[in-house]
């Protein structure tokens, strides 16, 4: 970035600078700084004498136009994501979910072998599952989290494993299916898991298992339980199949592609910035300690999952006013199955 000053006439330096980079001018943008009004604005046409291109016209102070050029930086970054994936290195699946609610069986089904004992005794699978899948066509690396149990001694929590092997597999999973016993509904100890598979950045796909064994009543007070307990995470999918039949299974294959798509989503950053201004005007972020919080640019940081930052002046944004933010961006991109990460980083002013 070659910043100059809008407000006053080419210097010798600024000459200097430009003849220095105009050996790659596909590398250069150029950027004048401090066009605070609009006559400013159409005063640039004298700084294409420096032979670099079009000047994007900003103001530092006032946060305008940045994130126009925050977009034209990040259009020119090489895509990453896309060279780590020319191997073609397949997607990691891990199941997540309490003992004994049906991991095993649906890895089994999923492989089509009897890859691991099933037991109606919970913990049964001690040996770590890494097995290779495939999906409607699709190669993933299949992790079961019942191959990462250890025997508890006498006294200790059981729920402390259950949360510690979700963690454990959490770290290098792209999705994360997450089994919930359709008989017994939504306990703690799943919401305890899906608050991890949520911090991980892992896509979620929630699965009622044994939906066939349970009536219409039962059927709707398990629904009735994963609105109630699992409004936190309410952005992921949730399939209802029968591990054991393999029942209703044909609809993982496109719940999983959809979730990898959406977490991999990019927003552009000047139409970010100018819905995040829409919103924050109409719901202003509310006084904290004395001060008022005011967003003055966002950018979209990365994906996988998206994370955007929001560089914020004033006050600090509490949780729910990103809640807030997040709300109205899961209205308005298709983000299914991917958690957001927001992250609000405090403009300090320079010393002058």
């Amino acid at each position: 970035l070659f910043l100059i000053d809008a407000q006053a006439d080419i210097s010798k330096d600024d000459a200097a600078v430009a003849e220095l980079l105009r050996s790659a001018p596909e590398r250069v943008i150029l950027v004048a700084n401090k066009v605070d009004n609009e006559s400013i604005a159409e005063d640039l046409a004298g700084f294409w004498r420096l032979g670099l291109g079009e000047p994007h016209p900003i103001s530092a102070v006032h946060g305008v136009g940045v994130a126009d050029v925050l977009d034209l930086v990040v259009n020119r970054f090489p895509d990453v994501e896309e060279e780590d994936r020319k191997d073609d290195s397949p997607r990691t699946l891990a199941i997540i979910g309490r003992p004994n609610v049906g991991k095993s069986t649906l890895l089994n089904n999923l492989l089509g072998e009897d890859r691991v004992v099933v037991s109606p005794i919970g913990g049964t699978t001690r040996d770590p599952i890494d097995a290779p899948v495939e999906i409607d066509g699709i190669s993933y690396t299949l992790i079961d989290t019942a191959g990462i149990r250890r025997a508890p001694k006498v006294g200790e929590d059981a729920e402390f494993y259950s949360i510690l092997r979700a963690k454990e597999v959490l770290r290098d999973a792209d999705v994360a299916l997450l089994l919930i016993d359709a008989l017994e509904g939504v306990t703690h100890q799943d919401q305890r898991i899906a608050e991890e598979a949520a911090e991980s950045g892992a896509g979620l796909v929630v699965i009622l298992n044994k939906w066939d064994a349970i009536d219409t009543e039962e059927r709707e007070w398990t629904e009735d339980g994963v609105a109630d307990r699992f409004g936190f995470v309410d952005w992921a999918p949730v399939l209802r199949i029968s591990a054991l039949t393999g029942s209703r299974l044909k609809r993982l294959g496109p719940a999983v592609e959809r979730v990898l798509v959406n977490r991999a989503s990019r927003i552009p950053t000047g139409e970010l910035n100018r819905l995040i201004t829409a919103w924050t005007q109409a719901h202003p972020a509310p006084v904290r300690k004395g001060r008022r919080p005011r967003i003055l640019y966002a950018v979209q940081a990365g994906t996988e999952p998206p994370t955007i930052i929001l560089f914020v002046s004033g006050g600090e944004l509490g949780e729910d006013y990103l809640r807030f933010i997040e709300n109205r961006l899961r209205e308005r991109f298709d983000f299914e199955g991917s958690p957001i990460r927001l992250i609000a980083r405090r403009k300090n002013r320079r010393p002058r």
